[in-house]
């Protein structure tokens, strides 16, 4: 279960960043503070996990520790993700001997000829052409006027004006007269 803390240990951002510097070449915690937007003490607690999930070792050169990928943690990690890879190929393999028991018919709908040019955008609906008539009536159609798609000053008017013989309602059935403003007063004692 070593691939787990390796995964653990490289999904945090900072960390993937420190072990892809360290992959071109072995670093000091120093150097790899200065490449970084964090501070050297957060990249030695980095480095503390990165080497606990078996993924870098250190080495002593006088007082400073030279950090290093280790290879042992990738080979582990690598075999955990190469089973994916391996069930993804067995489905392949699975998918195409059912593919040559299927009758010559059935797979000639699934899969185009060898060397058939395959439909272009505007044969499958999504060109440019097919959209633009899908958007924009028929030639020689006539197209709604504004005021008939309601967006036309004569239709503007009409929603902001009541209609011809219409009682307008009062100030006070609004609540814009001085009884109404009398009211609010009262209520806000």
């Amino acid at each position: 279960m070593a691939y787990q803390r390796a995964l653990q240990a490289l999904a945090d951002p900072t960390r993937r960043s420190i072990f892809e510097r360290l992959r071109k070449g072995p670093a000091s915690v120093q150097a790899l503070a200065d490449a970084l937007p964090v501070s050297r003490p957060a990249v030695s607690q980095h480095l503390k996990v990165l080497k606990g999930a078996g993924l870098v070792s250190e080495r002593r050169e006088g007082v400073r520790r030279i950090y290093g990928v280790e290879l042992r943690g990738l080979v582990e990690l690598r075999r955990y993700l190469d089973k994916f890879w391996d069930d993804a190929l067995e489905s392949f393999r699975a998918e195409a001997e059912r593919d040559e028991k299927r009758p010559a018919s059935v797979r000639k709908r699934l899969r185009p000829e060898r060397g058939a040019k395959p439909p272009s955008e505007s044969e499958r609906g999504w060109g440019p052409a097919s959209i633009r008539k899908r958007l924009r009536p028929e030639r020689g159609a006539k197209r709604p006027s504004e005021s008939e798609r309601g967006w036309g000053p004569a239709s503007i008017k009409k929603r902001l004006r009541p209609e011809r013989g219409a009682k307008r309602p009062s100030e006070s059935e609004r609540g814009w007269g001085p009884a109404s403003t009398k009211k609010g007063k009262q209520r806000g004692r």
